[in-house]
């Protein structure tokens, strides 16, 4: 006899759910796979990308990291030296790069490059040096004796005495009395606030259109020592008539030496005459170079004293300011 099994709608209905439940596993495990998959694939990537191979790093792709400046209080110092028959306390400096090879040695001729830097930017550098037509500019790397200070940086520049007030004034073409064309830094119209192109209209109590001429207005101004002096100013584009009264005093203004070269234009849009920026004294300063090799760059803390004289820093830098100078020494011999 042929037996048949009772249909059983609650054991069915276990074994569906049994079924089911397995599937679901099934899908989540072989999704986690996916996923697993992918992310390796991505790191794997990503790990490719980052790492640079062995021909990048042969042909210059090497990450180097540049060598940062602490601040000029932590820099090093050097030995104190003389100083136009004074005794300086040193130099501060910090080495950037060391170079390689042997240090510098006094009486060896120096080429450097310098790059002058004043309220974070480049003021006076000899990388850009000279002026070719078409407002290009070529680099002039300069060239120094090494432990030589020159004379007349030993020296300082020479300077003539004046007595007066510290202003050169100029006629005004109308005939309607002088104009001031120059202040002498530091003098008694310097500290009296008195500017280029303000308008002189009296001097101790004269009207300015009564002076004939420059000279005479100039003897007006200068007088003796120590006398006071009364003017009548009006600055410039303002209707305000200021009077200020100024001791006379003996000042002293740098003698420029004049260049029979400076201005000439050579061949082919170049202007030779004076050649590329001058340094500051602090150059030739034998300690603020001292130790330094072939390759190797140094930043100096340029004190006031050790910086430019009036007139030396192409008008970017102030006379006697501190500032900060590097140096790197190409070559020597």
């Amino acid at each position: 006899t042929k037996m048949r099994t009772a249909h059983n709608p609650v054991r069915a209905s276990r074994t569906c759910s049994r079924r089911r439940a397995s599937s679901r596993v099934a899908a989540v495990a072989s999704a986690d796979d996916a996923v697993s998959r992918r992310t390796a694939l991505t790191a794997a990537s990503v790990a490719l990308i980052a790492a640079p191979g062995p021909d990048a790093l042969a042909v210059g792709f090497k990450k180097e990291i540049k060598k940062r400046a602490p601040p000029v209080s932590e820099f090093a110092a050097t030995p104190a030296f003389d100083w136009r028959g004074e005794e300086h306390v040193g130099i501060r400096y910090f080495d950037l790069e060391e170079g390689k090879g042997e240090a510098i040695q006094p009486g060896q001729r120096a080429t450097v490059h310098f790059d002058c830097k004043y309220r974070a930017i480049i003021a006076v550098s000899s990388r850009q040096a000279r002026m070719l037509g078409g407002n290009r500019i070529i680099s002039e790397p300069y060239d120094l004796a090494y432990g030589t200070i020159p004379s007349d940086i030993k020296r300082g520049p020479r300077k003539k005495a004046f007595t007066g007030v510290g202003v050169q004034v100029r006629a005004d073409t109308a005939g309607s009395g002088y104009y001031i064309t120059g202040v002498t830094r530091g003098s008694p119209a310097d500290a009296g606030g008195i500017r280029v192109n303000d308008k002189l209209l009296a001097i101790d109590g004269q009207t300015a259109v009564d002076f004939p001429s420059v000279v005479d207005a100039g003897k007006a101004l200068a007088g003796e020592p120590e006398t006071e002096v009364e003017l009548k100013l009006q600055s410039a584009g303002e209707d305000e008539v200021k009077t200020l009264k100024l001791m006379r005093t003996t000042y002293y203004v740098k003698q420029a030496a004049r260049d029979p070269n400076a201005g000439v234009e050579g061949g082919g849009g170049l202007f030779t005459g004076t050649g590329g920026p001058k340094p500051p004294a602090v150059i030739y300063i034998p300690e603020a170079l001292a130790g330094m090799r072939k390759g190797g760059k140094r930043i100096i803390a340029v004190p006031p004293e050790l910086g430019y004289e009036d007139g030396e820093g192409l008008g970017e830098i102030p006379p006697e300011t501190a500032f900060t100078v590097e140096v790197e020494l190409l070559e020597f011999a």
